[in-house]
């Protein structure tokens, strides 16, 4: 075994496999199902954590050890929904002259809004108002201030375990991760609607 263990997000991402990538999160899921009532409150009494349809809910991330086994830790909630849904990929969108990228969907709703790029980077103040659109590449704790202020959360890079996609999930405000392009194609002051439930940004109506 070599001394790096991937994490959940890059494994995926070496996948390469929509179709096998789905496979695995199913088989993942499985591993999570615990059918017996008192099995159940055992674990969760142990765990401090709760169940959903007999599956264990609560901040999911997989460490890798080889392609067929992984072990968790407490990191997404987002699987008891997934489970609930059977949702295990992206929806299928068409992408018409009003749609402008797509992205994936770490927290759902929909909002329309001011874009603001922010770059904690480079810039020292940034004219950014309640209810804008955050833009950036991704984010880190220097964000939030933004991030509580923000209509929506829109970011380059990221997955659903992503600080983005955590962050939004506490706050419930409507974020789309991992856009590619989002810093490079959406400009400040421009209006915008972001779509999260269908992992969207397109052009208001």
């Amino acid at each position: 075994m070599s001394s790096h263990q991937p994490s959940f997000t890059e494994w995926f991402a070496a996948i390469g496999d929509e179709e096998k990538a789905a496979a695995v999160m199913q088989n993942i899921i499985g591993k999570l199902k615990v059918a017996e009532t008192a099995v159940r409150e055992a674990v969760a009494r142990q765990l401090q954590t709760e169940f959903y349809k007999e599956y264990l809910a609560g901040y999911f991330e997989a460490t890798v050890l080889d392609t067929s086994e992984a072990f968790f830790i407490d990191y997404n909630r987002l699987l008891g929904q997934m489970v609930a849904s059977a949702n295990f990929s992206l929806p299928s969108v068409s992408v018409g002259q009003d749609v402008i990228m797509r992205g994936a969907t770490a927290f759902p709703g929909k909002v329309v809004g001011r874009v603001c790029l922010v770059d904690v980077e480079k810039n020292a103040k940034v004219d950014f108002h309640d209810g804008d659109i955050l833009v950036c590449a991704n984010t880190d704790v220097r964000y939030l201030p933004y991030m509580r202020r923000a209509g929506a959360i829109v970011t380059d890079r990221g997955s659903i375990l992503s600080h983005a996609a955590i962050v939004a999930r506490e706050l419930k405000k409507p974020c789309i991760v991992n856009t590619r392009e989002a810093t490079s194609v959406l400009k400040t002051g421009e209006m915008v609607e972001v779509d999260a439930v269908r992992g969207i940004i397109k052009k208001p109506e």
